[in-house]
Order: C-alpha cells, then sequence, then structure tokens
C-alpha cells in the first residue's frame, strides 16, 4: 500500500538520507547485523537475498527507534500491538499491510497514553525516511508494478546506518528516563485489542497517514 507522510512539519526529527533506488549498500555483510535481526523477529525475514520492501523496512524500523529512545520493555510491547494489528486486517488487505499495521499499532500507544502524539509522530518521521528505497516520501510495499524492495542483505547494513544516524541526533538519555518512567505505562500495552479509527482504505489506494 501506498501512503504519504501529511505531518512532517512540526516535529523534531532529522532528516535522513535517501539512498538513490536500485543502489546497492557496499557494506553489505554476510554476517547479520541487529537490524537485521530485528527483521527476523518482527517479520520473519531471513535470507540475504530474500526481498524486503519499504513497508516492511518501516514497521522494522519504528521497532528499532522505540527500543532505542524508549527502552526495550516498550518495544515489545510494539511487537505484540504491530502483530496483533496484522492479524486484524481489512477485508481489503489481500495481504496485511505492514504500514498499517505500523501506524495503527503506534496509535494504541498514544490512545493508551504510552506514548505522547509527538513521540509517535517522532517514531513514525524517522521510521518513514530510513525506509526510503526511492526518492519519494510514499511507501511501498512488495506487489504490482509500483512496488519497492531490496535484499534483506542490503536492508540490514543500509537501514541501520541511517537509523543510527537520526537516533544519534533526536536521542539522550533524559528522553528515554522520562519516558520510561511514565505512571501510565504498565509494560502491558499489547493485551488490549489494537482498532484502526475510521474507514479504511483499500490496498493500492493513497491514503494521508
Amino acid at each position: 500500500m501506498k501512503t504519504t507522510e501529511s505531518k512532517l512539519q512540526g516535529t523534531q526529527t532529522q532528516a535522513v538520507s535517501v539512498q538513490p533506488k536500485g543502489k546497492k549498500a557496499s557494506t553489505a555483510t554476510s554476517e547479520t547485523t541487529d537490524f537485521g535481526r530485528v527483521m527476523q523477529t518482527l517479520l520473519g525475514k531471513k535470507s540475504a537475498q530474500q526481498d524486503v520492501s519499504e513497508e516492511d523496512l518501516f514497521a522494522a524500523a519504528a521497532f528499532k527507534v522505540i527500543k532505542e529512545l524508549h527502552g526495550v520493555e516498550m518495544a515489545r510491547d510494539f511487537k505484540s500491538a504491530f502483530k496483533l494489528a496484522r492479524i486484524d486486517k481489512p477485508a481489503t488487505e489481500m495481504f496485511p499491510s505492514n504500514e498499517r499495521a505500523t501506524k495503527e499499532a503506534l496509535n494504541f500507544f498514544v490512545k493508551s497514553t504510552i506514548l505522547t502524539e509527538e513521540q509517535a509522530a517522532q517514531v513514525r518521521d524517522i521510521a518513514a525516511q530510513a525506509c526510503q528505497l526511492d526518492n519519494r516520501r510514499a511507501i511501498w510495499d512488495e506487489y504490482g508494478k509500483s512496488k519497492s524492495v531490496t535484499t534483506f542483505a542490503d536492508a540490514q547494513v543500509t537501514i541501520q546506518d541511517r537509523l543510527a544516524q537520526a537516533i544519534g541526533d533526536v536521542g539522550s538519555e533524559s528522553t528515554k528516563a522520562s519516558t520510561l518512567s511514565k505512571p501510565s505505562y504498565s509494560g502491558k500495552a499489547a493485551d488490549a485489542p489494537v482498532r484502526s479509527a475510521g474507514r479504511r482504505a483499500p490496498r493500492g489506494v493513497k491514503t494521508v497517514g
């Protein structure tokens, strides 16, 4: 599914440089990186030559940002909420949209007062910028003529490097401490079902995220 990010303005997220589509990561490695392990556990992607889409990378990047800025426990709960949202897909989706599931999980965190709207927007914006495989702002899946994919081997290096730069720009120990000490966070976010708000658009239709 292709979407555009309409709320990039007003956040403190630093821009992440976009690698031109089709350009392979020169530092690709046969060893699994930390971001590679995130893709394995969150998405089940394992083979070095297996295709990963911008939607896949968006979901994995959001998990990584939450883990680095807000802690391991919250990242685990995001993973659970994300997987529930994938299962609870609309009838119009032939295959679960990782972009939709990521946004629904983040929206659930906001409604549950686990993250503020600003914190959730920061996660979305960093992930949306880091996942790009072309020079457009929208996020594509691996289906149809408009698909945007790369290999697991290249993605695990390229996206990890982008995230390290972006997270280094916005993250701090004080931010982590402030978020993790919030009394409203019970550590059981995934116990409640995730439901999307409003009408869902059919796969392949541009929507404003």
